[in-house]
């Protein structure tokens, strides 16, 4: 099974859901009937970016995917 997913790692600081009053979901696409299962392989694009300052160090956006093995450890955890 091959699919491709854009992945962007964002992180987020100081986010109060204390002040969130409402949210808004909109479905963009109709949902997918298959599921990546340990052993599939996937095309990733990716964004890494320091916790702290946000910098950007690494990045494949505007380049190929990479492609990865579902459960086969290439992947940092977080």
């Amino acid at each position: 099974m091959l699919l491709t997913l854009a992945v962007g790692l964002v992180c987020v600081a100081g986010l109060n859901a204390e002040k969130l009053k409402e949210v808004e979901v909109e479905i963009l696409g109709v949902p997918c009937r298959k599921f990546v299962q340990k052993g599939d392989y996937v095309h990733v694009f990716y964004v890494s970016r320091l916790n702290e300052s946000k910098k950007q160090f690494d990045s494949n956006v505007g380049d190929e995917p990479i492609r990865i093995t579902v459960g086969g450890g290439q992947v940092i955890a977080g």
